[in-house]
């Protein structure tokens, strides 16, 4: 199995956590290729992956516009298997314009994950943000086991 997780993260935090799941990924077995989201291009390594992982941060209480912008260039798919991780200041998911986006494509979202992160959005920027020192080792440890489960 080869899986491709795509990535955006502005203040490293979600890059962090795309690294912890390919960790868990990779402990069973599967191939696996991550690629931060720098150019709107779909290369080979995505477009044959078994199963494709999208994350980012949340800003402004959405995903990062530039990998909404990704995935309207995907190809259609035939239900192929697609999870989605994110991180935020309240360290919930709010990736609902991601996953009406790929699955317009025809993707089946399969699992999401979602942590805590470092949120310095709006009036927070003022006192230095709001949960510092996130994604954590506990949150990355629970990113690497929900890594493993998607084997």
């Amino acid at each position: 199995m080869k899986a491709a997780i795509v990535f955006s993260s502005r203040t490293s935090n979600t890059s962090k956590v795309a690294e912890a799941i390919a960790a868990g990924l990779g402990e069973k077995g599967v191939e696996v290729v991550l690629k931060s989201l720098t150019t709107g291009v779909v290369d080979g390594d995505v477009a044959s992956a078994d199963l494709l992982g999208l994350g980012s941060g949340i800003y402004g209480m959405n995903v990062d516009k530039k990998l909404l912008e990704f995935v309207a260039l995907l190809p259609q798919a035939d239900g192929r298997k697609v999870f989605l991780f994110s991180t935020s200041g309240r360290g919930k998911g709010q990736t609902g314009a991601l996953r009406k986006a790929v699955q317009k494509k025809g993707y089946s979202v399969v699992a999401e994950f979602a942590c805590k992160g470092l949120d310095k959005w709006g009036p927070l920027k003022f006192i230095g943000g709001v949960n510092k020192g996130h994604p954590d080792a506990t949150d990355l440890e629970n990113a690497r086991k929900f890594g493993a489960s998607l084997a």
